[in-house]
């Protein structure tokens, strides 16, 4: 673990020193909740203030050239113990990495550690991908975009299954290869009205399963954005399961197939989006009847000023039969202030309501961004 922070803060640092060149991006996000309010069955209510384990700082820093490109990210979360504000630090591993990508004629994109989404495979109030509609690996990558509107990519992962067996016990080395590819129809003012891509994946993580997906995007109308697809055997979240992830922001369907549905509209000042994403297996390897998890998702935004933007979302995880019933069924509310300050800062200011079963949170989050 050590070993992977430090290739990653080296990466930064690689970065770093390209400050006064061309092409040259940094993002630094600071992250912290400045009170929480839990209350769990009939137990007291529980307060705490700015830290309890829901502070971060995120850094990334890129540099783009005709030939190479280099990015690296890292989220380092302030730990914290018996009322003390930082007692210790610690990383989110999928936030936390290093690519660089070369390109030796046009069309031929060599990488390591680089990544590639399905536009299809997009969740827009999760603004992330479902799995499978990530194409890529922390090994080594090759995309071909030299035929007009196409783009291909194959991934050979030889780096997870040695980190693996060597600082996680793992039982033996393993390789995983993926490829995905997809096709963009353009009109004739050059823009994108319908996308259509494929994914394969044979996956080390779990016992050697095959995961694939078929994925479209269309915008149909001016302002309008559909995104949809189907994955058969989705992988979910360290492929355990069928139950939500830890995180809240994780909306992935473990172990079943999956149908993803999102919308996008824009209007002058307003904006919303809609997700849902669910399973479709209703029995088991052994025939037994199971009820499938879904995910839903939905925001409405307005723009005050071009500085000023207020914004409240909504997102849900659980199963059809036990929905708000056990400790990973839940939904959430978030009305947010958006304050573009400067072209450099943007704070974000919300309260975050998180209901369960047989429990509540209230938060209230502040998330300062500083770009460059």
């Amino acid at each position: 673990m050590k070993k992977h922070i430090i290739s990653v803060l080296a990466g930064l640092a690689l970065a770093g020193t390209l400050a006064f060149a061309d092409g040259l991006s940094f993002t630094n996000v600071l992250y912290t909740e400045v009170a929480n309010f839990s209350k769990v069955e009939d137990n007291d209510l529980d307060v705490n203030f700015a830290g309890n384990n829901q502070t971060y700082e995120q850094m990334a820093a890129g540099y783009t050239s005709e030939k190479v490109d280099i990015y690296a990210q890292a989220r380092i979360n302030f730990l914290t113990a018996d009322d003390k504000f930082i007692t210790g630090f610690g990383y989110r591993g999928d936030k936390t990495f290093f690519s660089i990508k070369y390109k030796p004629v046009s069309g031929l994109d060599l990488g390591i550690g680089t990544s590639y989404n399905i536009p299809g495979a997009y969740l827009a109030v999760e603004d992330d991908y479902v799995a499978i509609g990530k194409i890529g690996s922390p090994g080594f990558n090759v995309a071909l975009t030299g035929i007009k509107n196409l783009t291909v990519v194959v991934a050979f992962d030889f780096i997870s299954g040695w980190y693996d067996n060597i600082f996680e016990s793992g039982d033996k080395y393993v390789f995983n290869t993926g490829v995905g590819a997809w096709y963009e129809f353009k009109n004739g003012k050059d823009a994108t009205v319908f996308t259509l891509g494929a994914a394969f994946d044979y996956s080390r993580a779990n016992a050697g399963n095959i995961h694939a997906g078929v994925y479209g995007s269309a915008a149909p109308l001016e302002g309008l954005d559909l995104y949809f697809g189907f994955t058969y055997n989705t992988p979910g979240p360290n492929n355990e399961g069928p139950k939500a992830p830890p995180s809240t922001y994780d909306p992935y369907i473990v172990d079943d197939h999956a149908v993803n549905f999102s919308v996008t509209y824009a209007k002058k000042s307003f904006y919303s989006a809609f997700d849902f994403n669910t399973g479709l297996r209703f029995k088991d390897d052994n025939d037994n009847e199971i009820v499938p998890a879904f995910y839903a998702g939905a925001l409405l935004g307005y723009n005050i000023s071009k500085d000023f933007a207020v914004e409240v979302s909504s997102q849900t995880y659980g199963w059809y039969n036990l929905y708000m019933k056990g400790k990973d069924s839940f939904v959430t509310i978030q009305p947010a202030a958006i304050w573009a300050l400067s072209k450099h800062n943007t704070f974000v200011f919300s309260a975050l309501v998180k209901l369960k079963e047989n429990s509540f949170n209230l938060s209230f989050p502040v998330k300062w961004t500083f770009k460059l």
